[in-house]
């Protein structure tokens, strides 16, 4: 029955996603190990979790595109996530240049969900639609992601509003208008030099995103550093509460052991 259900998948692969029969035949034997493992409710769902995965990771080996796929399943099997949604965080952690590797973007995935990344049950969500503004700004997924758990830690609500922060941060940095201009002045800051090395992107940009947020951490009258840090940060530093700023620079130590995460888990369920 399991090698009928393999050829049936076969020829509803060729079709769904315009691939080679030996394409699909590459997923089906991928798939065909996973059931083997026990992963996943059919073969034929296995072969279609597969297909994907290799359809959104790009160029990846045989032998990567089945340790992903194990991996993927693993997180929706402990943290009842949906399969799809976790190929996707990965895959743009991977497309916006945050790690080096299919495996490297789940295994930060894996360790973000681990650390209770996911309290608010944002985690993905927001991996999706912050991961190019943490890219432009220079940060690494370790570092994005550490900022997040970190925040998470120290009281924010959720990874959501943290990250909004950077982004609003990233649009009105450089944004030529008097309020930005004035809070650059207001903490002496040379405007022009620090709104080209954001717009640099790379470590530049996050560079200036640190000397920034350090200038306004060390103004001493609360009000003048609630003005100056909205002028930056938009109304979401207010969101963030008083250990705003301590949250957005701190962008290590909070994941643990990244290497190997997703491996690890798979093999403990």
């Amino acid at each position: 029955i399991a090698g009928m259900d393999i050829q049936d998948g076969i020829r509803r692969l060729t079709g769904q996603f315009r691939i080679t029969t030996q394409e699909a035949k590459r997923y089906g034997k991928i798939a065909g190990d996973l059931y083997k493992d026990s992963w996943g409710d059919s073969i034929v769902e296995l072969q279609k979790n597969v297909a994907t995965a290799s359809a959104q990771l790009g160029d990846i080996t045989t032998a990567e595109l089945a340790k992903v796929s194990a991996g993927i399943l693993a997180i929706a099997d402990t943290w009842d996530a949906d399969f799809n949604a976790v190929l996707r965080s990965t895959s743009l952690l991977l497309d916006n240049d945050l790690a080096p590797s299919a495996t490297a973007a789940l295994d930060l995935v894996t360790a973000g969900f681990q650390a209770g990344g996911d309290k608010a049950g944002d985690l993905l969500d927001t991996i999706d639609e912050y991961a190019q503004h943490w890219a432009a700004l220079g940060f690494t997924g370790e570092e994005a992601l550490n900022q997040v758990i970190h925040g998470l830690q120290n009281g924010q609500r959720d990874a959501d509003k943290l990250a909004d922060a950077v982004k609003e941060f990233r649009l009105r940095s450089v944004d030529d208008v008097d309020e930005v201009s004035q809070a650059y002045s207001d903490l002496g800051l040379e405007a022009g030099r620090l709104r080209l090395q954001i717009l640099a992107g790379g470590p530049t940009a996050k560079t200036a995103f640190l000397t920034i947020l350090k200038a306004i951490e060390s103004v001493e009258d609360p009000v003048e550093r609630n003005r100056v840090a909205i002028a930056f940060l938009g109304t979401q530093y207010e969101d963030l509460g008083p250990r705003a700023l301590e949250s957005l620079l701190t962008s290590e130590g909070a994941l643990g052991d990244v290497e190997t995460a997703a491996e690890d888990l798979g093999r403990s369920v």
